[in-house]
């Protein structure tokens, strides 16, 4: 199992500067990513503050909770 962070989920899932390379690194996986339950919390703040500070919109908002959610629901252990 790999212990993901609540930053590598959010530039997975977002535009971040690192991005392209966690990107290229999860397209390798092939062991299963376990995380905090904190990330439910930590990542939900983190699009919060994107859409306060407007470097994401409401439709983008709404496109990444419902990848993220699929992310949990597709085998990412908290």
């Amino acid at each position: 199992m790999i212990y993901v962070d609540t930053s590598v989920v959010v530039a997975l899932l977002t535009v971040e500067p690192s991005t392209q390379s966690i990107v290229n690194w999860f397209s390798k996986l092939n062991e299963p990513l376990i995380s905090s339950d904190w990330l439910l919390t930590e990542f939900s703040s983190a699009i919060s503050i994107k859409l306060r500070t407007r470097q994401i919109s409401d439709t983008d908002a709404k496109l990444v909770q419902k990848e993220f959610n699929s992310l949990v629901s597709g085998g990412l252990q908290l």
